[in-house]
């Protein structure tokens, strides 16, 4: 992880941030336009940590493999190190181009315009993924406990330091796995500059926008020219299967085929069940 400069603030104990700061993060999200650079850092061994005893004891048979697993491999790399070229111009017209990011596999490039969304599958538009959203549009720092609010300048732009707890209905309305957060707010957009979220006394999760610029994006930006060959699959909405058709290798090959068997079975007892209540005289529940 980065050095935090400027520091952390305190978790508790701070003053209430100011009412223009509230109206500020109230407002970030009505109509966001700016490009930026965004970095993501995340912290394997810090988030598993957090895990309780009862979940690492559940054996290899399970969820708890998958945790020593994930555990392991945080041993030889424990912070991954995403760069993305941001584009924003809605909640539904952006466009993310990673640079670099850990893995082979990745998707490099996301994009919405509005109508339809390319994530090499081609579905309806949708709006930003949690992770991005979350430093896009700051609203959902209403949900929680806020202390600070002083003004600071952060990589050249006017922004102001807020402290972040979970407080109540805060951790619905806050998608993040972890608290306490510290946020800094950019003071002319609303989104935000810098996010580190704690696992425990451990930074797990870093987000930051650099480099920002506020000009308007052309429409065009938020589109994927597809080059003629190139496979496209329809969405269909099943986040598995979604994920399963653009798999690649043989363990793509796998998962596709595990899928269509569960949709077949699934076919199958819906059918049956539909006999079954015909023979009943009853319409299905």
């Amino acid at each position: 992880m980065p050095p935090a400069e400027p520091a952390v603030l305190e978790a508790e104990g701070g003053p209430p941030p100011p009412d223009d700061l509230l109206y500020l993060l109230y407002r970030s999200g009505e109509n966001p336009a700016f490009t930026a650079t965004r970095d993501e850092w995340q912290d394997l061994s810090a988030m598993m940590a957090q895990l309780p005893d009862s979940a690492r004891a559940m054996g290899y048979g399970g969820f708890g493999y998958m945790i020593d697993s994930i555990t392991g491999a945080a041993h030889g790399k424990p912070v991954a190190h995403t760069v993305s070229r941001l584009r924003v111009a809605g909640r539904d017209k952006y466009r993310l181009d990673h640079l670099t990011r850990s893995g082979r596999n990745g998707v490099m490039t996301i994009a919405c315009d509005g109508e339809h969304r390319w994530v090499i599958v081609v579905g309806p538009a949708c709006p930003l993924s949690r992770d991005v959203a979350n430093v896009v549009d700051s609203s959902w720092l209403l949900g929680c406990r806020l202390s600070g609010g002083a003004e600071v300048s952060y990589r050249g732009r006017r922004a102001y330091q807020l402290s972040v707890s979970s407080d109540g209905d805060g951790w619905q309305a806050a998608p993040l796995p972890f608290f306490p957060a510290d946020v800094i707010v950019d003071a002319e957009l609303g989104c935000l500059l810098r996010l580190i979220s704690f696992a425990g006394d451990r930074p797990a999760s870093w987000y930051e926008l650099s480099g920002i610029g506020t000009e308007p994006v052309p429409a065009g930006e938020f589109r994927v020219d597809i080059p003629p060959g190139v496979r496209v699959v329809e969405a269909t909405g099943n986040p598995f299967t979604d994920s399963a058709a653009v798999m690649p290798g043989a363990a793509g090959s796998v998962v596709r085929t595990a899928a269509g068997v569960v949709r077949r079975t699934s076919d199958a007892v819906s059918a049956t069940r539909s006999f079954l209540d015909d023979l009943r005289g009853r319409s299905p529940s």
